[in-house]
């Protein structure tokens, strides 16, 4: 709508011989065009930038077969998979004495999984506290 009010009185101008303002109208309106295009492709870069640092932390959580096999999928399938894939690892734990290991055969295993968030702390401290048991 507004581009039709732009055109009929861009084409009064040129009627009346106003060509010097038809053309500095023309030159404003580019002018506001370039400094959009200018704006949204910062606003790109930013997004891409964010994007791409979103997926190399996304990849940094797999192993190298897993970034092989699923390094080619888009970013939100890619968080979706290492969801699953931290909601399956996750090893069965029960509430009974801590004397248990959890099935764990080291200390240095549940160590990792709790870096990487498959347990929480009050296991890992029921773990631990378990392997320091069995040492004495």
């Amino acid at each position: 709508m507004l581009k039709d009010a732009e055109d009929r009185k861009l084409k009064e101008m040129e009627a009346k011989g106003e060509y010097e303002s038809a053309l500095n109208m023309v030159r404003d309106d580019l002018g506001k065009k370039d400094s959009q295009i200018a704006e949204m492709k910062s606003q790109l870069e930013v997004y891409q930038l964010q994007e791409q640092t979103k997926r190399e932390m996304l990849l940094d959580k797999l192993s190298d077969d897993d970034k092989a096999i699923y390094g080619s999928l888009d970013n939100n399938a890619l968080e979706a998979h290492i969801q699953r894939l931290n909601k399956q690892s996750v090893p069965s734990v029960g509430n009974d004495q801590p004397a248990e290991t959890q099935g764990y055969k080291s200390l240095l295993d549940a160590a990792r999984d709790f870096q990487k968030g498959k347990i929480d702390e009050p296991i890992y401290k029921r773990i631990k506290n378990a392997f320091r048991a069995n040492q004495v």
